[in-house]
C-alpha cells in the first residue's frame, strides 16, 4: 500500500471509533460465493466492509481522500459517500445512508442500502444464517450501450493505452449541495438537466483524490465521450472545466472552487456544420477531451482503424497553459458537463435523462508521455452586429404600464440588472468562482433584495428569441447565499404575457412579463416555496434573493450574445404598503 493511502487509513482510524463486526457469507443471485464479508447488522439493516463486498460482487472500490469517504463502481454505476454523512450519491442521485459510512477493524463500512443501490440490486439480511442474500444485475460493460466503444477500447489497448470506463449521469446541483458535497448550488439553471461525467482515478492510484465528478488528470490522459447526440431539443453542448485549484500562496493555503469553462463549447449549432441543426440529433459522434497531441493522435488513429469517420470526431482541448495537471494536492480538479435544454418530446427527454446514449472512456498511456500540448482554438466573438436597441421605447412603455397598475397598492423598488458571471479564462486569472458558466450564454442578474411574504417580483423585458438574439432564454429566482435557483421560466412561456400592458399586438409579441410570488396570482406566476426542510428548493420569508437571466446562443455568432447588443432584462420588486 502506498504511503498516502496508509496515511488516509490512519486518519479514518483516529477520527472514527471501532464497532463490532461479524463474518457474513454472501449468496449472489442464488449462488454461495467464496469468502465472507465483515458486517455489523442491526435488524434488517447494517454495515458491510465495502472493499470485500465490492470485490465479491465484481465491482471496484476506492477510498475518497478529500471527503474521507468511499467510491464504489459496479460496471458503469459510480457512487460515493463521505464518512458520517446522512446522504450518499448513487449514479448522481442522493440516497439516505442507513446508517452513515463508518470505520471498523481496518475497514471502511458502508450501509447495506447504499451498496444495494450502488449495484442496482437488492440485499437481504439472513441474520440467523449469517448470510447476505444479494440480487444484482449483470454490470454494464464498455460497449453495452454503444458497441463502437468496445471496438475503440480494444484498439487502444493494442497500442499500450489503459482504458477505464466511466459514466455520465443526470445530476441535480441542489441535491449534491444539500447532501453536503459542494459549497453552493452552482447557480443551477432550474429545471434543465446537467449531465456530469464520473470516472475512476488515474491507474495506479489507490484512492480517489476528490469526488469522482472532479477528475485529477495526468497531462497525457484523455477522456472520450462516444455515442449519440440527444433526441430533438433546442440546445445541447459539451465542455471541460477547471473546477478547483490549490493555492499555496493563500493565507491559509487552500483549495478554491473556480468552475471556469476552458473555452467554447461543442454545441448543437457548431456540431458538423454541414448538417442543418435539426439533423444533428441522435447522430453518432465522438468527443475527445485532452491536452496532449500524442494521445490525441493515438485515439484518432484507433478511430480510423475502427472505421469511424473523422467527420464525427470533435476535439475539446484542455488548455495546457491554463491547467495544472497532476494527481496530488497541487493538481487541478477538472470536470466535464453535458447540457441539454427543452426536449421536443418530454417522454424521449426523460428516457435520455435516465440513461444518456453515451459511453465514457478514460484513456491513460501505460508509460507517461512527455507533454506536447495542443493549441486551444481562439474564442468566438460575441459581437454579431444585430442589436435590440429599436425595442427600447417599447420596453420603457411596458415599465410605465406595470408601475401604473401596481403602484397604488405596492411600494415599487427596481433593483438594477448587470452582467452576472465573467468568462472562464478571466475567472482563472482572478481566482473567482463562476459556478460552471458557459460561453454559450449571456448571464445577467439583478441586485439582491429581501423576499418577504407578501412581495411580488415582476421580471420583464425583451423576449430575446423573438428579437433573434438567442435560441432560448429563461429566468429563475435565486437564494443569494447559496445560489440555489428555482423557476426556470423560458421563452416558451413568454408568448402573450405582455399583451395586458401593451395594446399593440405586434409590439407586445417581442416582450414578456412574468411574476414570482409566495402565492399564485395568475397563470403567469411562479410560486416560490418556503424552504421548510432545508432542501434549498425554496427560500424562507425575508431571505436575500436575486433574479438571474440567461440568453443562449446568438444565431449569428453561435455563442452567447454580447451584453452590448441586448436590452438587459429588468426587475420590479413590489412590497405591500
Amino acid at each position: 500500500m502506498k504511503p498516502k493511502a496508509i496515511f488516509f487509513i490512519l486518519i479514518f482510524m483516529s477520527a472514527f471509533p471501532f464497532t463490532s463486526a461479524e463474518d457474513y457469507a454472501v449468496r449472489l443471485n442464488g449462488v454461495l460465493v467464496d469468502g465472507c464479508v465483515d458486517c455489523s447488522i442491526t435488524g434488517k439493516s447494517g454495515l458491510a466492509d465495502t472493499g470485500t463486498f465490492m470485490f465479491i460482487v465484481g465491482g471496484g472500490f476506492h477510498p475518497m481522500l478529500n471527503y474521507h469517504g468511499v467510491v464504489v463502481q459496479y460496471g458503469k454505476r459510480i457512487s460515493f459517500a463521505a464518512l458520517g454523512f446522512a446522504k450518499g450519491m448513487v449514479v448522481g442521485q442522493p440516497v439516505e445512508m442507513k446508517p452513515p459510512v463508518s470505520f471498523a477493524n481496518g475497514c471502511i463500512m458502508s450501509p447495506l442500502n447504499f451498496l444495494a443501490e450502488a449495484i442496482g440490486g437488492e440485499i437481504k439480511v439472513k441474520a440467523t444464517q449469517k448470510t447476505l442474500e444479494v440480487t444484482a444485475p449483470e454490470p454494464l460493460q464498455i460497449g453495452d450501450i454503444i458497441p463502437e466503444a468496445k471496438t475503440l477500447a480494444d484498439e487502444l489497448v493494442k497500442k499500450d493505452l489503459i482504458v477505464q470506463q466511466g459514466d455520465i449521469n443526470y445530476t441535480n446541483a441542489i441535491a449534491i449541495f444539500s447532501a453536503g458535497y459542494t459549497t453552493d448550488c452552482n447557480g443551477n439553471n432550474a429545471g434543465f438537466p446537467y449531465f456530469c461525467i464520473q470516472a475512476p482515478p488515474t491507474p495506479g492510484l489507490q484512492f480517489e483524490p476528490q469526488l469522482p465528478y472532479v477528475l485529477q488528470m495526468r497531462n497525457d490522459e484523455a477522456l472520450v465521450i462516444i455515442g449519440q447526440t440527444p433526441p430533438p431539443s433546442v440546445y445541447f453542448s459539451y465542455r471541460s472545466y477547471l473546477l478547483n485549484r490549490f493555492y499555496a500562496d493563500e493565507n491559509p493555503p487552500q483549495q478554491k472552487k473556480l468552475f471556469a469553462s476552458l473555452g467554447d463549447t461543442i454545441n448543437k449549432y457548431n456540431l458538423n456544420e454541414n448538417r442543418t441543426p435539426e439533423k444533428r440529433h441522435k447522430k453518432f459522434f465522438v468527443v475527445i477531451s485532452t491536452a496532449d497531441r500524442s494521445t490525441l493522435r493515438e485515439i484518432r488513429s484507433a478511430l480510423q482503424r475502427c472505421g469511424i469517420s473523422i467527420d464525427d470526431l470533435y476535439i475539446d482541448v484542455i488548455p495546457g497553459d491554463k491547467v495544472r495537471f497532476g494527481t496530488d494536492q497541487s493538481g487541478d480538479g477538472i470536470s466535464l458537463l453535458h447540457r441539454v435544454a427543452l426536449f421536443n418530446d418530454k417522454e424521449q427527454g426523460e428516457k435520455y435523462r435516465k440513461r444518456p446514449t453515451l459511453e465514457i472512456l478514460r484513456i491513460t498511456p501505460a508509460r507517461h508521455i512527455r507533454p506536447d500540448f495542443l493549441s486551444a482554438p481562439p474564442l468566438r466573438s460575441r459581437i454579431s452586429g444585430r442589436t435590440e436597441d429599436h425595442l427600447l421605447p417599447t420596453v420603457e412603455q411596458l415599465r410605465e404600464a406595470i408601475i401604473t397598475k401596481y403602484s397604488k397598492k405596492y411600494d415599487v423598488y427596481e433593483p438594477k440588472t448587470s452582467v452576472w458571471l465573467v468568462e472562464g479564462y478571466e475567472a482563472i486569472k482572478k481566482r473567482l468562482n463562476v459556478l460552471g458558466e458557459t460561453r454559450d450564454t449571456l448571464y445577467l442578474r439583478s441586485e439582491e433584495f429581501s423576499f418577504d411574504k407578501g412581495d411580488i417580483i415582476i421580471v420583464y423585458g425583451v423576449n430575446h428569441v423573438m428579437s433573434r438574439k438567442a435560441r432560448y432564454s429563461n429566468v429563475s429566482c435565486y437564494g443569494a447565499e447559496f445560489f440555489n435557483g428555482f423557476g426556470g421560466i423560458t421563452n416558451l412561456d413568454y408568448k402573450g404575457t405582455a399583451a395586458e400592458f401593451i395594446q399593440d399586438g405586434k409590439k407586445a409579441e417581442a416582450l414578456y412579463v412574468w411574476k414570482f410570488a409566495r402565492r399564485k396570482l395568475d397563470e403567469t406566476t411562479f410560486v416560490v416555496p418556503i424552504d421548510k426542510k432545508k432542501t434549498y428548493e425554496g427560500i424562507n420569508y425575508g431571505d436575500k434573493a436575486f433574479m438571474g437571466f440567461r440568453a443562449y446562443i446568438d444565431p449569428i455568432t453561435k455563442v452567447g450574445p454580447s451584453a452590448s447588443e441586448v436590452i438587459l432584462d429588468r426587475v420590479i420588486v413590489l412590497k405591500e404598503k
